[in-house]
């Protein structure tokens, strides 16, 4: 932000700019920083950002979920298989023990995107009270420079 030192936050308009968005050029201040984590973008263009990341961590979660439950219902039917036919041997306790893994593999991996989603909706959460509060007290412009 090097071309106009006495530029405003686009959403808090009493305080001093100290960068602009590198998405939407927007100019944001110190406390804007400080809720988007420096992440170099203005609070509007962090919400928008942060909720891509909420959404597809659920479309996420969706696959790793329905690859979890396929594999360990897999696991459970070779597991049944080898017992009910006693024909299955060595081929049939290998499938077992990779279908278990894959399935167990796959539910690691839910668990993790669940975790990342619900960190993203809370941050998203945080950021969209914030920008709500500039709102109510009058803070934000709707000017477009």
């Amino acid at each position: 932000m090097e071309e106009n030192k006495n530029a405003k936050c686009k959403l808090h308009k009493n305080n001093d700019a100290v960068a602009n968005c590198i998405k939407c050029g927007n100019t944001y201040c110190e406390v804007c920083r400080d809720l988007t984590g420096d992440s170099g973008f203005c609070l509007s263009c962090e919400i928008m950002r942060t909720n891509a990341k909420a959404r597809y961590t659920a479309e996420k979660m969706t696959t790793y979920l329905a690859n979890a439950l396929a594999g360990i219902i897999a696991a459970v039917l070779f597991w049944i298989a080898r017992f009910w036919f006693d024909e299955a041997g060595t081929l049939g306790t290998i499938a077992t023990i990779i279908t278990a893994v894959y399935g167990f593999a796959a539910a690691f991996f839910f668990a993790d995107a669940l975790v990342k989603n619900k960190k993203a909706k809370k941050t998203l959460k945080n950021l969209e009270q914030a920008l709500n509060s500039a709102a109510e007290n009058n803070d934000f412009t709707n000017d477009a420079s």
